[in-house]
């Protein structure tokens, strides 16, 4: 993967930025660099400013792709809106509640 598109005020970029936020916050670094992390069913995986985020839907065996540095959002997930919504939420209660 290759370093993230700049989209300045895009949601592409803010799902990026946030999904960095979110690995940070809340994430497991492994020796070798990756950064894993779990927001209900989304999958995040971070090495450098690479970044991956999966989807298991209800029922399936396999995670889709919603977001990657080679192709942003995933066009075919129809759901990404939501996905960038819910770490919307979950990184704005955490920062209310550092208040």
């Amino acid at each position: 993967m290759s370093d993230a598109p700049r989209q300045p005020n895009s949601p592409s970029q803010e799902f990026y930025d946030l999904s960095i936020l979110y690995v940070e916050k809340f994430g497991v670094q492994r020796n070798d660099g990756l950064w894993t992390a779990r927001l209900e069913r989304l999958s995040f995986e971070r090495v450098g400013s690479s970044l991956l985020v999966q989807y298991l839907r209800p029922c399936a065996a396999q995670f889709e792709i919603v977001w990657s540095n080679a192709s942003g959002f995933n066009s075919d997930n129809g759901d990404w809106y939501q996905h960038l919504d819910k770490l919307r939420r979950v990184l704005i209660l955490d920062r209310i509640a550092d208040v």
